[in-house]
């Protein structure tokens, strides 16, 4: 089976979308919008088998991989309202992903909100202590520290 040209296939247009983000080659367009949800849910909704389940979690992480690119590449483009909703849309999907929490924090501290970056480092430290029992990378409070010891001016 297979499709007509010119079929445009939602998930393969998703699936390229992320992968120029990956790549760091986005185009303008790639930037213009932020998804509320990385559901993946409705990728043939209704039916179960292992190939599809994998291929919704493959889908799913690149879509979350691609989101925290894209709020890098919003960061570096001063369009910070708009990196803080790519990255609070990859922690919203996966709370206890520790690369989106990190977006997160450096999109608060490029907006000169360094204390609401250190409330939210302190409620993922709580989050990740009591659902994991361990301490987040020592990178991350590191990226803090460094910030608030270079303002101390």
């Amino acid at each position: 089976m297979s499709l007509r040209d010119g079929v445009t296939v939602d998930v393969q247009l998703l699936d390229d979308w992320a992968t120029r983000l990956i790549a760091g080659n986005p185009r303008t367009s790639d930037l213009a919008w932020v998804p509320r949800s990385v559901d993946t849910e409705e990728i043939l909704p209704g039916l179960c088998d292992v190939w599809i389940d994998l291929e919704r979690q493959r889908l799913q992480q690149r879509l979350l991989h691609a989101l925290e690119c894209m709020s890098r590449e919003l960061r570096l483009a001063g369009r910070l309202a708009e990196a803080l909703d790519a990255a609070l849309v990859v922690c919203q999907a996966d709370p206890l992903r520790e690369s989106a929490q990190e977006s997160l924090i450096e999109t608060y501290l490029c907006e000169g909100n360094p204390l609401v970056a250190q409330r939210r480092y302190e409620k993922y430290r709580h989050q990740v202590l009591d659902e994991l029992g361990i301490e987040p990378s020592p990178a991350l409070a590191d990226r803090l520290a460094l910030h608030f010891r270079g303002n101390r001016h």
